[in-house]
């Protein structure tokens, strides 16, 4: 059965087009995190990519554990009492996203599920890249290497349902090929030849 694209989540709409950050210098890196008796948790529960021109693009998952990706500037921080605080601070280090400061995003590419959307997004750095996804509902940010940052391989054809686990559900962050990905492939010699 063939189905288009459905990258739009019906809670949380479409956000930006993920093909708007190519071409952007990343300058800054803006994360929240939540702290819990004094523990502050392992990944951001969002990140805010600031470019050259001062936009920012605000990363995060969504109640139905879609990815979110819409223009958003950085809010404040806020304390929920005996629930918590979530701090919000420049300086990304301690995410993947810290080691591409100062490059060019080069290439996007997205992955979805036909019932829920966007479920990952791969950025493509000149040095590597950093794949964000929603993983049980929490922001996942991992380090990519620049021979499978884009991995064609992977990528069943445009416009194909999501690959089908052994138990005929959907395999999670399968991804789908589009222009950017066949872009992407463009960049890379390597991810090229694997694939016509």
């Amino acid at each position: 059965m063939e189905l288009e694209q459905p990258s739009v989540c019906a809670l949380h709409g479409a956000g930006i087009a993920p093909q708007r950050l190519i071409g952007r210098r990343l300058v800054k890196v803006t994360a929240s995190w939540f702290w819990y008796e004094g523990v502050q948790t392992a990944a951001p529960l969002e990140v805010w990519l600031t470019d050259e021109r001062q936009e920012s693009i605000r990363i995060t998952t969504g109640s139905d554990w879609c990815l979110i990706i819409e223009a958003s500037e950085p809010h404040e921080g806020y304390d929920m009492g005996e629930w918590g605080r979530v701090e919000v601070r420049e300086g990304g280090d301690a995410t993947p996203l810290a080691d591409h400061i100062g490059e060019r995003i080069l290439g996007t590419r997205e992955g979805f599920e036909p019932f829920t959307g966007r479920m990952a997004l791969d950025l493509a750095f000149p040095t590597g890249g950093v794949r964000c996804d929603s993983w049980a509902g929490d922001l996942r940010l991992q380090h990519r290497r620049p021979a499978d940052r884009c991995a064609p391989d992977a990528l069943p054809p445009p416009g194909r349902a999501l690959p089908r686990s052994e138990a005929g559900a959907p395999r999670r962050h399968a991804l789908t090929s589009d222009s950017s990905a066949r872009g992407c492939r463009a960049l890379h010699p390597a991810a090229r030849s694997r694939r016509p």
